[in-house]
């Protein structure tokens, strides 16, 4: 099946974070695009998760933390806080999409 290429507008994209259960957030990119007819519509593209640290059981370990997590396992960076997670997911999305 074909990837849907939707026409997106000069509108610079954002990052959008939304909060769900379990203390993991998520964060996406929206993008504006428009219909032939000249209507607009929200595009959302997935970025980063940055969720708490768990072992293997479910259950946090004695080490404390968030793990950020994008596309693969080798694409996971562990911070101590929510904060310096956040700025980092932040700075990947600066880098990413400044041309853009």
């Amino acid at each position: 099946m074909q990837p849907v290429k939707h026409p997106y507008t000069n509108d610079k994209p954002r990052l959008v974070e939304d909060y769900n259960h379990g203390g993991i957030w998520t964060f996406s990119v929206e993008r504006v695009a428009k219909y032939r007819r000249g209507n607009s519509y929200n595009v959302r593209e997935f970025f980063a998760t940055v969720r708490p640290v768990y072992d293997n059981s479910g259950f946090l370990p004695h080490r404390t933390g968030v793990i950020v997590s994008r596309n693969d396992f080798g694409d996971v960076m562990h911070f101590d806080d929510f904060h310096a997670a956040k700025r980092h997911v932040q700075a990947l999305f600066a880098l990413e999409f400044a041309a853009g």
